[in-house]
């Protein structure tokens, strides 16, 4: 995580995403612009949060930690979102494990300073309890798609959101499939030839860097839109 010190982005980023709509004083003089690299982590579950990020650029993705040792996917996050307001709101360290799955730009306003200043904003108040409504929301739908739609589908849907990038730029997809497996809620052999039906299908191919998407339109018409619910805007 690399810290951007450009007042001119802040201010941007700022007025872009309409933030002083949420607040209801200036919160500009008490932010900074951070850039976190695809792979790199926001926030890890059960450490301490030291800011609330507000994702202004990118993509990231959530996942939490289950009883029996496995890990879950939450949801995906995209502009405009809140990062550490369920930590800020109940002093705990991080809930989830947060992942820029492509470079992600945040503006950071310091976990102390948010709560001395915002607890009792009204304005963030509302902001908040609806930014916790909607996580709510989305993991309801989460549990109903692992339950009620084929890994097929799963599977087509999560490649598209991980790989969903620059147009013009080749689509690949490797990750871990051990982890994908247990992301997906499925056994690593029933991913493995649901992969391999993919292949035979020339949707994927199979590369050194991983498997490249080859034919969008069809992992498209697989994908649908389910994880595009789980896609925090």
């Amino acid at each position: 995580m690399k810290e951007i010190m450009d007042q001119r982005l802040i201010e941007q980023y700022y007025q872009g995403n309409h933030m002083n709509h949420i607040f209801s004083k200036d919160m500009k003089p008490f932010m900074k612009l951070f850039k976190i690299e695809r792979n790199e982590y926001l926030c890890v579950e059960e450490e301490e949060m030291f800011y609330l990020y507000f994702l202004v650029r990118g993509r990231a993705k959530a996942c939490k930690s289950l009883e029996n040792g496995r890990t879950a996917l939450l949801c995906f996050y995209s502009p405009f979102q809140a990062l550490g307001d369920l930590e800020l709101m109940n002093n705990k360290t991080a809930n989830t494990t947060v992942e820029a799955i492509r470079d992600c730009y945040t503006l950071a306003i310091p976990m102390k300073v948010a709560r001395s200043e915002l607890k009792e904003d009204t304005k963030f108040l509302m902001y908040t309890c609806q930014s916790l409504a909607d996580k709510l929301t989305v993991t309801s739908i989460n549990c109903t798609i692992n339950m009620l739609y084929p890994l097929e589908n799963r599977l087509a849907s999560y490649i598209k959101m991980m790989t969903d990038t620059e147009q013009g730029e080749r689509l690949y997809f490797n990750d871990n499939l051990t982890h994908l497996a247990e992301l997906l809620g499925t056994s690593y052999r029933h991913l493995l030839r649901t992969i391999k039906g993919f292949v035979e299908k020339e949707i994927i191919r199979k590369e050194k860097k991983g498997y490249l998407v080859v034919n969008e339109e069809l992992l498209n018409d697989y994908a649908g839109d389910l994880y595009e619910n789980l896609h925090q805007v």
